[in-house]
C-alpha cells in the first residue's frame, strides 16, 4: 500500500480537522488550506514521489515547566506538513511496533513490587533526552528496520528542519546543518525516542537480576539491594554514554529501600504495591483548581469573571474529562490507578472549601450543602467498578445542535440564538479544544 497516496494524504487530514489545527510559520489557517485542498494534496503527493518534499521550518511554541525551569521548546508543523508527519508516526509505530504503554507500566511496576522479590530501587533520568540524540546513530537505528525508502528519508528531513520563533527573520535563522536533537511537539518525536533507545530497553528487560522500566527519559530500576544498584547504575551510565552519546542527569538520580516507597511518573507506589497519586501531583491539582476561583473573581474577560455556569463547567472537566472525537481527555485515566481514596474526598473536600471562600455557595451548592456538579469520588469509583464512566463524563460527541447553542449561551454568554447551525458548530469547536488545551495541559505537568 502507497501511504503517501492521494486518497490516504486526504483521509489523514480529514483525520487532523477533528483536532485542533494550529498554524505554523506560514500562517496558512485551516480555513484557507481548505480552499485549494486538491491542489495541496496533489502537490505533496508529487514532491514526495520525486523526493523534492522539503518541510518549512516549525514554529517555535515555549511550554512553560515551573520556576526556575527552562521553557520546554515545542515545534509546529504548517498544516502541510502536520499531514506528512502523522502519516510517518503511523508507519513509526507499526514498525516498532509502539503502544501508549504507560499504564501498562504503571501496573507491571506495582504487581513487581507486590512480588517481594525486590527490596531497593533505583531511579534515573537522561539528561536533555529529545534535544541530546545524535542524528547519525538515530539514523542508523532506523535504517535497520524502515524499508520504505521515501519514509526514512523524510523522516531524515524532518529531524533535521529547525525551529524558530514568529518574530525571527530570515537573516536571524541559522542555515548550518544541525546534528543531534528530535524536535518536540511533532508527530514523530516519541516513536523516535522509543526507536533510538529500543535496542538498550530490549537488553535491559531481559536481565534476570532486575527489573527495568523506562518512560520517554526516566528510567526505574528494581534490584537486590544498594550494592546491585550501584553496579547497574554504573552499567546503564556507561552504555548510554559510549553506545548512545547520551548522559544521565546529575545529581538527578534517587535511590532507597522500597520500604520506604517510590515516586515514579506522578505515581507513588507503597512498599505493599498499592498505587497512589503522589502528594505533590495533589497539590497541583488543587492550585489548578483554585486558580479558577480566582479568575472567576478577577479576570479582565466579562464572559469568565462572575460567570458560575463557566466555573462549575470548568471544575466539572477537572474531576471527569471530556470525550471529543471518541478520544478522552484529562485526569480520568491518571487516577484509575489510584488506590487511596482518601484523596479522592480530600479533593472533593478542597471543592467545597473554595465555594465557601470564594462565596459561591448559592450558585454551586445544593440547598443540603452539596456541590452541583460532579465529584472526584463518585468518578473513582465509578472507573475503578466498572472501567468506564457512563454518563459521569461530558461526552460532546453526542450533543447536538440545541445542545451546542445552550452551551453557548450559558457557559460562554455568547448570543448564539442568532448563530446559524453551522456557525454554532464551529464556535462550539472552539471553546471545547480550548477546554481541552487547558486540562491537557494539567496533565502534561505531572510528569515533568
Amino acid at each position: 500500500m502507497d501511504v503517501f497516496s492521494q486518497k490516504n494524504l486526504l483521509k489523514v487530514y480529514q483525520e487532523l480537522k477533528l483536532g485542533k489545527l494550529n498554524t505554523g510559520l506560514d500562517r496558512l489557517s485551516r480555513k484557507n488550506f481548505d480552499k485549494s485542498i486538491d491542489d495541496s494534496i496533489n502537490i505533496i503527493k508529487r514532491k514526495i514521489t520525486d523526493s523534492t518534499y522539503e518541510f518549512t521550518p516549525y514554529k517555535e511554541i515555549l511550554l512553560l515547566k515551573g520556576k526556575d525551569k527552562l521553557p520546554r521548546v515545542i515545534s509546529i508543523p504548517t498544516i502541510r506538513d502536520k499531514i506528512v508527519l502523522k502519516i510517518l508516526g503511523i508507519e513509526l509505530k507499526k514498525i516498532w511496533g509502539i503502544s501508549s504503554n504507560l499504564q501498562e507500566t504503571i501496573e507491571s511496576i506495582s504487581e513487581q513490587i507486590k512480588s517481594n522479590k525486590y527490596k531497593y530501587f533505583l531511579k534515573m533520568d537522561v539528561s536533555g533526552y529529545y534535544s541530546s540524540i545524535p542524528h547519525d546513530l538515530l539514523i542508523n537505528a532506523l535504517s535497520l528496520k524502515i524499508r520504505d525508502a521515501n519514509v526514512l528519508e523524510l523522516i531524515i528531513k524532518a529531524v533535521k528542519t529547525q525551529t524558530y520563533s514568529t518574530t525571527s527573520t530570515k537573516n536571524d535563522r541559522e542555515t548550518s546543518d544541525i546534528t543531534k536533537g528530535i524536535p518536540q511537539g511533532i508527530s514523530i518525536s516519541n516513536g523516535l525516542g522509543y526507536a533510538y533507545l529500543k535496542e538498550f530497553d530490549t537488553l535491559h528487560k531481559r536481565k534476570r537480576k532486575y527489573k527495568y522500566f523506562r518512560y520517554v527519559d526516566d528510567i526505574l530500576v528494581l534490584c537486590e539491594n544498594e550494592t546491585e544498584g550501584a553496579k547497574i547504575q554504573n552499567i546503564i551510565e556507561k552504555e548510554l554514554q559510549t553506545k548512545y552519546i547520551l548522559s544521565l542527569g546529575d545529581g538527578k538520580e534517587e535511590k532507597g529501600l522500597i520500604d520506604n516507597g517510590i515516586s515514579f511518573l506522578g505515581y507513588k507506589f507503597n512498599s505493599d504495591g498499592r498505587i497512589e497519586i503522589s502528594k505533590k501531583n495533589i497539590s497541583r491539582l488543587e492550585v489548578n483548581i483554585e486558580t479558577l476561583f480566582h479568575e472567576f473573581i478577577n479576570s479582565s474577560d466579562k464572559r469568565i469573571r462572575g460567570n458560575t455556569e463557566l466555573i462549575k463547567w470548568k471544575i466539572d472537566l477537572k474531576i471527569c474529562g471530556i470525550i471529543k472525537n471518541k478520544k478522552t481527555y484529562g485526569w480520568v485515566y491518571y487516577f484509575r490507578r489510584n488506590e487511596n481514596t482518601a484523596l479522592m474526598h480530600r479533593l472533593d473536600d478542597f471543592i467545597l472549601k473554595m465555594i465557601a471562600r470564594f462565596h459561591l455557595e448559592k450558585s454551586l451548592l445544593t440547598s443540603d450543602g452539596k456541590y452541583k456538579g460532579k465529584k472526584f469520588v463518585n468518578m473513582f469509583y465509578e472507573i475503578k467498578n466498572k472501567g468506564k464512566l457512563s454518563d459521569k463524563i461530558t461526552n460532546v460527541d453526542n450533543y447536538s445542535t440545541l445542545q451546542k447553542r445552550e452551551i453557548l449561551k450559558k457557559v460562554c454568554k455568547r448570543n448564539a440564538d442568532t448563530f446559524t447551525d453551522v456557525y454554532v458548530d464551529i464556535e462550539f469547536n472552539k471553546f471545547i479544544f480550548k477546554s481541552i488545551h487547558e486540562i491537557e495541559y494539567d496533565l502534561q505537568q505531572q510528569y515533568m
